[in-house]
């Protein structure tokens, strides 16, 4: 019974994966380069050629840049070429291949192999003018990459060039891009400016003068591919006008920048690449955040985001994880949450489970939790950090048991204190993988069962389970994402499940919730809310089917006057005996479904913020001074199931200056019922001067005020702690702030309804999962931001809703068509975030939890088709 039901598991979470796997544009992704007679890159890939020595020579692009390279003259050469990867797998699309080019040499035919596929030839003209380095192109089909039987791409690809005569070979670069898909196969090969008239065609050639250095004759062509504005080929040919741009920022500022402050030379390299990375052009923007590091080595931002191009030029992960904890350690915060990580390993042999672990899985283990720790910390932004202790369980050691059932790891009694670990990664000889919150691991933490070599990813799959446990059940990080959604998280495609799970940590939880994310703590016994005042039960009218929850679903008819204070219903006083109230000894003939009300009051001697432990049977939802602090999203099981414990999940209680009231909501589903609440600091003391009563106190504080709808925020003062700090804008805040009455917000998806738009904005009737348009709809499968247009005291005025991944490129690079906005940016006119429940996207296959996207007002001229031509090249930084 139980194999069927790890098997019905697994069979969910690959189908979860399918379903999440929105359409992907696969636009020019990097797949490596080969820098021809350094030893290091030719070794990677496998390169050969019929050439002993490496020459070094010196000379101009056609923007006036220098380069220095090496190459050899060459008959034969032959190379492996790695296709670029996604989330799923190796990429469909053509090969691009590109090579630096000496115009001193003759036109030449090179003849291309790849594997014992034959190409049409690559015929490179005689280039006219100085000598300098140009770029050529070869487009080699997707069906050259693909097995025989043509139902999978391959991992990678030997591919052999040759010619008559010896030629110049300096650098490759390749790429996978779908843009042959638009210009159809008889334009593959080598790609030179074309004679013909139709827009295809002069696709190809700004290509080919792209390549050159002819930026005139490139956009000239561009643009008349992009004559037809709605046509695929007019959105490719637009990406390319933004790359030209793009290039020609980056050599002026190559030529000119030399002479910069180092501080003028960070901004404009950092600028320029916080703009090629929203319009993916990663090759770019690994350039410009070396250049930026390279002038700033202590900036965290620039630090982090070079780790994250090299990544997204799927550089080895050994050259890029360094970097992500480098970043990580320089933001240098004071109040680091540090994570303690148990790694339990076991070394021997168990019947149907494992085999005996051997030395070169255990080095594999030590290798990849390390990029897992090094990743973590870079994405949180320094604001939270594994502490790993490593456990070997050998012969003579005590046995490993199946906790909760399904996780094979040491028994608790291994770990005498409750808490201790946060998290337990325990590991041995098998292949198997999966994880659970911390009702399924060691004493206490959350708990994972990992193959010593299933790889980095892996690890950091299996952990982020443990995490998102945490995150969604102590309620601490509203927005953070479910383990099998993050491949919706990230600039898109992702490189890999890695590069999705880093990014959820990086963009969907701010540097404030890692402060308040705990897993688990030892408990602090007596430190337990004690003084209760308890109100009449309340049960449903009929029973309810088995599994029913009641918390959502039945409430006493007092239940609101009850938030908003003590004086609503009846209160009994009752002192708990044990840390543990114990609502069943209050009610002996509670039926088996009903709930309870509870309130105490807090007296804390200033405003802060704490930990808050709870314990629930079953469930329990909280009010702090009217606020609901916390939903009850967890319902005890696992190891925890009808059992009366303290310290189960942790959220926080942020507590003002005087009398705090709590209330309490707790659930029974049958069996044992009760709950625990527990305040402690941070650093998990008790928190000193805190009194308690299950009586009203003459005076209380203040009932809790959300952020004011309306006025404009500064990013800046927010950033750290926007979810917390903004209005969260509802349909009426939203009417009310555009003027629009009609207005509607679409529960799952980001989408406003909004009818007719006004003079230069776009709009449609109901979304549409193939837009790609800025218009009302936010398709989060493939798009950054949406807007609508409003009227502001007579003058045209836009609200832009921005997803996370991009706040800092459209808060830095957005282009305004009104000057007289106030304040000196769009991060000065923040309006609030914009929250839907259970997202209904390709990539949220789950449809668990919230997303959030902040609102901004702007002004924006005529809405453009593509987003990124909201984004200015080389914009004066904001930053």
């Amino acid at each position: 019974m139980r194999t069927f039901a790890l098997l019905a598991v697994a069979s969910f979470l690959l189908a979860s994966v399918a379903r999440g796997q929105a359409p992907r544009e696969f636009d020019w992704i990097p797949s490596g380069k080969i820098a021809v007679g350094d030893e290091g890159s030719e070794a990677a890939a496998r390169y050969w050629s019929d050439a002993a020595a490496a020459t070094r020579l010196e000379l101009p692009c056609a923007s006036g840049r220098k380069v220095v390279a090496t190459g050899r003259e060459v008959k034969l050469e032959r190379f492996r070429v790695r296709i670029a990867t996604y989330r799923g797998g190796p990429a469909p699309g053509a090969l691009i291949i590109r090579r630096r080019w000496d115009t001193r040499q003759p036109a030449v035919t090179l003849a291309l192999k790849i594997g014992d596929r034959e190409l049409p030839a690559w015929s490179i003209p005689q280039f006219k003018g100085d000598r300098r380095w140009v770029d050529v192109y070869y487009a080699a089909p997707v069906q050259a990459l693909q097995t025989p039987d043509g139902k999978a791409m391959k991992h990678e690809v030997t591919v052999s060039v040759s010619s008559g005569v010896p030629v110049l070979s300096s650098k490759y670069a390749f790429f996978i891009t779908r843009d042959w898909e638009v210009l159809g196969d008889k334009r593959l090969g080598a790609v030179v400016r074309q004679e013909g008239s139709e827009p295809k065609d002069a696709y190809l050639t700004g290509i080919a003068a792209l390549g050159e250095g002819d930026c005139e004759a490139a956009v000239a062509a561009f643009q008349k591919a992009a004559t037809e504005p709605k046509t695929e080929l007019a959105c490719l040919a637009r990406r390319m006008l933004r790359l030209v741009a793009l290039r020609k920022a980056a050599d002026a500022l190559a030529v000119g920048g030399a002479s910069l402050p180092r501080d003028e030379g960070f901004k404009a390299h950092y600028i320029l690449g916080l703009y090629a990375g929203a319009n993916g052009f990663w090759e770019e923007a690994l350039d410009e955040f070396q250049e930026a590091v390279a002038c700033r080595p202590a900036d965290p931002d620039a630090t982090y985001r070079l780790a994250e191009a090299m990544e997204y030029n799927r550089l080895p992960v050994e050259t890029y994880a360094p970097l992500f904890e480098r970043a990580g350690a320089l933001y240098n915060r004071p109040d680091t949450q540090v994570a303690d990580v148990l790694v339990a390993i076991n070394t021997r042999a168990v019947k149907d489970i494992c085999g005996e672990l051997s030395l070169g899985s255990l080095e594999a283990l030590f290798r990849d939790w390390r990029i897992v720790e090094q990743m973590t910390y870079g994405a949180s932004r320094g604001a939270w950090k594994m502490r790993t202790t490593y456990r070997i369980w050998g012969p003579g050691s005590a046995d490993w048991v199946m906790q909760a059932g399904w996780i094979f790891s040491p028994p608790d009694s291994e770990v005498p204190v409750r808490g201790t670990y946060d998290y337990s990664i325990c590991t041995a000889e098998y292949g198997s993988s999966h994880a659970g919150g911390v009702d399924c691991g060691v004493a206490g933490s959350g708990g994972a069962q990992i193959g010593a070599t299933r790889g980095w990813e892996v690890f950091l799959h299996e952990w982020n389970h443990e995490f998102d446990w945490v995150c969604i059940f102590g309620e601490q990080v509203p927005g953070f994402p479910v383990t099998h959604d993050s491949d919706g998280c990230g600039k898109q495609p992702i490189v890999n499940m890695g590069c999705g799970h880093r990014s959820a940590m990086r963009y969907y939880i701010n540097p404030a919730e890692y402060r308040r994310h705990e897993a688990a703590a030892p408990e602090l016994v007596g430190n337990h809310i004690k003084l209760w005042g308890l109100a009449e039960l309340t049960a449903p009218p009929e029973p309810l089917a088995k599994g029913g929850r009641l918390l959502d679903k039945l409430a006493s008819p007092k239940e609101a006057e009850m938030i908003a204070g003590p004086g609503a219903a009846a209160w009994e006083p009752i002192e708990s005996k044990t840390d543990f109230v114990d609502l069943l000894a209050a009610f002996p003939k509670a039926p088996d479904k009903c709930i309870a009300y509870a309130q105490t009051f807090i007296f804390s001697p200033k405003k802060q913020e704490t930990r808050l432990w709870l314990g629930c049977n079953d469930a329990a939802a909280l009010w702090l001074n009217g606020r609901k602090i916390h939903e009850g999203r967890y319902y005890a099981c696992a190891k925890w199931s009808d059992a009366n414990r303290t310290d189960m999940v942790c959220n926080t209680a942020k507590l003002e200056a005087g009398w705090n009231r709590l209330l309490v909501k707790s659930e029974r589903g049958g069996g044992g019922w009760g709950f625990a609440v527990g305040l402690t600091t941070f650093d998990h003391r008790p928190v000193e001067g805190l009194k308690h009563d299950s009586k009203p106190p003459s005076q209380l504080v203040p009932l809790y005020q959300p952020p004011k709808a309306g006025p404009h925020y500064k990013w800046a003062d927010v950033k750290d702690d926007y979810i917390e700090l903004l209005p969260t804008l509802t349909e009426a805040d939203l009417r009310k702030l555009t003027g629009i009455a009609d207005l509607t917000a679409k529960g799952d998806l980001f989408f406003l309804g909004i009818g007719a738009p006004l003079a230069g904005a776009r709009a449609i009737a109901k979304p549409d999962p193939a837009d790609r348009e800025v218009n009302n709809f936010l398709n989060w499968d493939a798009e950054a931001v949406a807007a609508i247009r409003f009227q502001r005291d007579g003058r045209p005025s836009d609200l832009l809703l921005i997803r996370p991944e991009y706040f800092d490129e459209y808060l830095e690079l957005l282009q305004e068509a009104e000057a007289g906005l106030p304040g000196s940016g769009p991060g000065e006119r923040v309006l609030g975030t914009m929250a839907i429940q259970n997202p209904a996207y390709a990539s949220t296959p789950n449809r668990a939890g919230r997303r959030y996207v902040l609102v901004i007002e702007t002004s924006l001229g005529n809405y453009p088709l593509d987003e990124q031509d909201l984004l200015a090249v080389g914009a004066p930084p904001r930053r």
